[in-house]
């Protein structure tokens, strides 16, 4: 399996002048190239999927500037592998998402707020006209800027685990009522 892309991000209204004193009017589009490849398996209710992947991105949108005020890099790369695969074991739909890579500007230094290492794992079941769903999301560390004092100091998020819950029943053949319950542990976090 392989794909070529490409693409394009304009800067939001936000990020172009609201609030006063952050936006940046100068803020060009992004524009990204992205190339992928690589294999895949499947069996009876069973995919999965490993691929590796690179991504050239021109004038990224960060939040580098005076007070995390928005400006552009010029050159950025995320490269990685990433692993899918879901399955269904005594009735229970499983799905894997995991994710590692490098997002790097032209110098090699990591982007603000990405992590180098992402996953998450859910199981799901039907029971009749009910649906249960349990998911697990892990991310990595990411490096920031503090931005609380006179000069931006540099910090690290930790990374965080959230564990989500839902559940729903069928009402009609396309509708559902759902009931989700987000960070169910309670995790302190930062995005």
């Amino acid at each position: 399996l392989g794909t070529l892309s490409s693409a394009f991000n304009a800067p939001t209204f936000n990020q172009l002048y609201y609030p006063f004193g952050f936006g940046n009017p100068d803020l060009k589009p992004e524009h990204a190239r992205s190339a992928e490849v690589g294999v895949q398996y499947a069996a009876g209710r069973t995919l999965a999927r490993l691929a590796a992947f690179r991504t050239r991105v021109t004038d990224l949108i960060d939040y580098r500037g005076p007070n995390g005020t928005p400006v552009n890099i010029a050159k950025a790369r995320l490269q990685g592998v990433e692993l899918t695969a879901s399955t269904e074991i005594e009735g229970w739909q499983w799905r894997l998402n995991l994710t590692s890579q490098q997002p790097e500007d032209a110098a090699g230094k990591t982007l603000q707020r990405r992590a180098r290492e992402f996953g998450s794992v859910e199981a799901g079941r039907d029971f009749g006209a009910w649906r249960v769903l349990a998911q697990l999301s892990s991310s990595g560390s990411r490096p920031d800027f503090d931005y609380a004092g006179p000069i931006p100091v540099a910090v690290t998020l930790p990374g965080y685990t959230l564990l989500n819950l839902s559940g729903g029943v069928r009402l009609a053949p396309e509708l559902w009522l759902t009931a989700r319950l987000t960070n169910a542990t309670d995790e302190r976090y930062s995005t």
